[in-house]
């Protein structure tokens, strides 16, 4: 069985940037919220504090969509300095694209007040761990910009 997604330095340095960091719920995910959309630094901050092994979620809510509009995005702390993350909604993903830690924070800032699912990802970002997605299939599936 694994530990916790995040340890506890990581859920203190994310209360010192702010955030809200809730218990994991049964499906092992943890939910960082805050009421007002977070400033760049703090979600630049959010972003260091993780590694290739969490996963962050959040709605994209201008991702173009085969089916829906917006999509859920999957995104992983690829290097020191860039994310790597994908798109998806009922069965349909884009590729992987490889942006710099800026880029993300960015993305996600312009999405936190964004919501489907029921509050699901309203002003929050979920994060659970990375059990499945590999550099390797990342590598094989990887879009040039």
């Amino acid at each position: 069985m694994q530990g916790s997604v995040l340890t506890r330095e990581q859920i203190q340095d994310l209360r010192d940037f702010g955030f809200c960091v809730s218990e994991e719920d049964e499906r092992g995910r943890i939910a960082v919220s805050g009421e007002i959309i977070p400033d760049l630094v703090s979600l630049e901050m959010l972003l260091l504090t993780l590694t290739f092994w969490e996963e962050i979620h959040y709605w994209d809510a201008d991702t173009y969509s085969p089916t829906d509009p917006g999509g859920y995005v999957t995104a992983l702390r690829w290097d020191a300095d860039s994310v790597a993350y994908m798109e998806g909604n009922h069965g349909w993903s884009s590729r992987w694209k490889i942006v710099s830690i800026e880029e993300m924070a960015k993305h996600i800032q312009k999405n936190w007040d964004k919501d489907c699912d029921r509050g699901a990802y309203l002003n929050r970002i979920q994060i659970s761990h990375n059990k499945y997605i590999s550099r390797e299939r990342i590598r094989s599936r990887l879009r040039e910009k």
